[in-house]
């Protein structure tokens, strides 16, 4: 047998190694608490603020509702023109006020949680640029240098849509739906507990 046969037949006894897994279908999942790690004291100070006006921006609308209940109540058969007049002359403040708060409070909150996306989205494309330059030469046989940028701009897109503006929306319906029902087991009990059981239908 000749060299050249030998060596062919060795090539074909060596065991071929797995092909490598894509860098990002290989990797899993990672919760909320652990993008938001990378932030620094500062930015944690931002998402606090942000937290907070997003759920005090939900509770608004109960709040006004409350009030618009409240001033109702005073026009009974009894009320006078004055009192009346009173209650309508108040309900109009409180109104202003609270619309000056949802407002102060909206833009607070949006700034703040797409301050935060913004950072945190071009932190983790530094850390995955980073990451990419620290593999072996088998990583780049397995995933296409040119796919690079356009997996950076998805991911990116991503975590700013999902916790930037998303993000806050969800708080704002949680301080919303919260506020609403304590305001509304403070007031009635029963009407609020009927109301509650059918929440599913």
């Amino acid at each position: 047998m000749g060299k050249p046969e030998q060596e062919l037949q060795t090539l074909e006894t060596v065991p071929q190694s797995e092909p490598v897994k894509s860098g990002l279908d290989a990797v899993p999942p990672v919760s909320f608490s652990r993008i938001y790690s990378i932030l620094n004291s500062r930015e944690k100070l931002i998402l606090g603020i942000s937290i907070f006006f997003a759920i005090a921006s939900g509770a608004v609308v109960p709040g006004f509702i409350l009030l618009v209940g409240e001033t109702i109540n005073t026009f009974g058969p009894d009320a006078t023109d004055d009192e009346i007049m009173d209650e309508v002359v108040k309900l109009t403040i409180y109104t202003t006020i609270l619309a000056v708060f949802s407002f102060i409070s909206a833009f607070i909150f949006v700034s703040g949680f797409s301050t935060v996306a913004e950072i945190l989205a071009s932190r983790l494309r530094k850390m995955f640029f980073g990451a990419v330059l620290h593999q072996e030469i088998a990583w780049f046989d397995a995933n296409a240098s040119t796919e690079f940028a356009s997996r950076i701009a998805k991911a990116s897109s991503a975590i700013q849509n999902g916790l930037g503006g998303k993000a806050g929306r969800v708080l704002l319906y949680l301080g919303q739906f919260f506020s609403g029902t304590i305001i509304a087991y403070t007031k009635g009990v029963r009407l609020a507990a009927v109301v509650t059981a059918t929440i599913p239908f």
